[in-house]
């Protein structure tokens, strides 16, 4: 990935200004906190009609789901995120909304039976974003 795309993955993943880095030279590692959260986010999809992201972060087992997918909603003032933990999930896809206001995203996970055996499964998770920008969401999912 290269460095302009980089840049602009995380600044949109957590609504950072990140700023400009000098050409030629030696760099430093940088210590600003956020930058380092940010390094942890896989993906990111803007849901433009909605003021809101869908964004995925690193962590947890690997071998068994190890990404947390998150909704975050633009505030009224448009400066900062309400941020909601939907899921530990292997994958997830925003699937077509019916109507404004709502989301479907197909999530992916892995599930362990009895004897030890790991399968995928495969569920849509229903989101009401009515009320989210004063600080709750309804959720429904169907396997």
């Amino acid at each position: 990935m290269n460095s302009a795309l980089m840049t602009l993955t995380l600044t949109l993943g957590l609504g950072l200004a990140i700023g400009s880095t000098a050409g030629a030279g030696t760099l430093n590692a940088s210590n600003e906190k956020d930058l380092h959260t940010a390094a942890n986010v896989d993906s990111v999809v803007i849901i433009e009609n909605e003021q809101a992201k869908l964004f995925s972060i690193s962590g947890g087992d690997p071998a068994m789901n190890g990404t947390f997918l998150n909704l975050a909603i633009q505030e009224f003032s448009g400066s900062s995120w309400i941020v909601y933990e939907l899921a530990n999930v292997r994958d997830f896809k925003l699937l077509g909304s019916v109507k404004k206001g709502f989301l479907k995203v197909q999530l992916v996970r892995d599930t362990m039976d009895s004897d030890g055996n790991i399968s995928l499964a495969k569920s849509i998770l229903f989101i009401n974003l009515t009320g989210a920008k004063q600080g709750s969401i309804k959720t429904t999912e169907q396997q």
